[in-house]
């Protein structure tokens, strides 16, 4: 990637890249020096990839001689980014694929490129013209896509083509879960309810997912499911954290009260993991060239989510340490005991897996199945561990609790 340092050229760029249904101006403001790349779109392509464009209208004034052949779009390899020589036009590059220059475009251009090199590529627009400035406007449309069995074309990246059949088949599977929970006569608690919410946030947010990614494939627009995916994962992450958080606090297992530091660590988590949600959604809703915020926003919302995994398990250590101090006058604290500490560690490989251990080992459709059914382990032994009990059990095991007690705040004497 090219190093931008002085300030020497002005770059404005209006260019159409999206999808065949929809249209989306995207403007550039660019301050740059003699050589810049203006990022665009990554995309996977199979052995029948191709790239068209759809130009109406092209415009160029500069203060000097303008070439046409030093600006244009070029496809870049993911492994060959970092070979980059920076001392030459990204268009002479040899390991690069120019798609074409304006030297090709007259007042409109309607073309498609077959992809020579497969596999994970980006498109980035060029501009060589370093002396003086040039102010470039162009309108128009690019598609990036794979032909399936010759004739059908798939906007889905070749890493993403399994993701709405897994993304369906997972749904069906928390469906079956939900109606499984619904359908138990045992005492519920208000952890359970939210532990039913949950069943059904990632039902909803997976039946998005995979509406968006089946309307992307087919006609290359979600038709405003990315919208409802977003919205539903973070009311899906949101529950999930805060039920894993609650269970470690013990609330509606053993105890029918909050502690005031629970009270403030659950504030804390659900702030953290909406925050985190929110900077993921601005990274997609202002995904494009140059979005000087891409990095900053990635950065952010990655180190929110692993503080928020990190601070999940201080409830647990409470109660464990809690637990162990009671274990030998009650019977119940040992077996709660046994059971956070056994949810302590499921909690703890998801954390290790998802967080660390999986990212960049698999294809991309795989990383996202491990993401999910990483999730999926996690619910289900949760909801064995604390599953509701029976009445007759209920009330020799479980403490006895009042609607109205749901979030009562434990206050120490000193206060009184």
């Amino acid at each position: 990637m090219i190093i931008l340092e002085k300030i020497l050229t002005s770059v404005v760029v209006f260019f159409l890249l999206t999808a065949p249904s929809t249209a989306d101006i995207i403007s550039l403001n660019l301050y740059s020096d003699n050589r810049h790349m203006i990022f665009f779109s990554d995309f996977e392509f199979s052995h029948a990839g191709y790239v068209s464009f759809d130009i109406s209208s092209l415009t160029v004034n500069s203060s000097t001689s303008f070439d046409p052949t030093h600006s244009g779009f070029v496809l870049q390899r993911r492994e060959v980014q970092d070979q980059q020589n920076t001392s030459i036009c990204p268009l002479d590059f040899k390991l690069n694929s120019a798609v074409f220059t304006f030297q090709d475009l007259s007042h409109a251009f309607n073309k498609s490129y077959p992809v020579t090199h497969p596999g994970m590529n980006s498109l980035f627009f060029v501009n060589c013209n370093g002396e003086g400035e040039s102010f470039v406007t162009t309108e128009g449309r690019a598609e990036l896509y794979n032909m399936d069995d010759g004739t059908t074309r798939n906007y889905l990246s070749a890493g993403l083509t399994h993701l709405p059949f897994l993304y369906f088949f997972s749904s069906f599977i928390y469906l079956r879960f939900l109606g499984f929970w619904i359908k138990n006569k045992r005492c519920f608690h208000g952890i359970h309810l939210l532990m039913g919410g949950l069943l059904l946030m990632n039902y909803v947010q997976l039946i998005c997912a995979a509406a968006d990614l089946y309307f992307v494939k087919v006609t290359g627009t979600p038709h405003g499911f990315d919208g409802l995916f977003y919205i539903f994962q973070l009311i899906r992450t949101v529950l999930l954290f805060t039920v894993i958080t609650l269970i470690g606090t013990g609330w509606c297992l053993w105890k029918p009260y909050l502690e005031e530091c629970e009270i403030v660590i659950l504030m804390f988590v659900i702030i953290v993991q909406v925050w985190a949600n929110v900077d993921s959604i601005l990274i997609w809703k202002f995904d494009g060239p140059y979005n000087i915020y891409r990095e900053r926003w990635t950065y952010s919302s990655t180190s929110l989510d692993i503080i928020c995994c990190f601070v999940i398990f201080v409830p647990i250590v409470l109660s464990v340490i809690s637990l162990k101090k009671n274990r030998e006058a009650d019977a119940n604290a040992a077996m709660n005991l046994v059971r956070l500490c056994l949810f302590g560690i499921v909690v703890f490989l998801y954390v290790l897996f998802t967080r660390f251990l999986v990212r960049g080992l698999f294809p991309a459709w795989m990383n996202y199945g491990v993401q999910e059914i990483s999730i999926l382990v996690v619910c289900v032994v949760m909801f064995f561990i604390f599953r509701p009990l029976d009445h007759e059990d209920d009330d020799k095991k479980a403490v006895q609790i009042s609607p109205s007690s749901y979030f009562s705040v434990r206050v120490s004497s000193s206060f009184s």
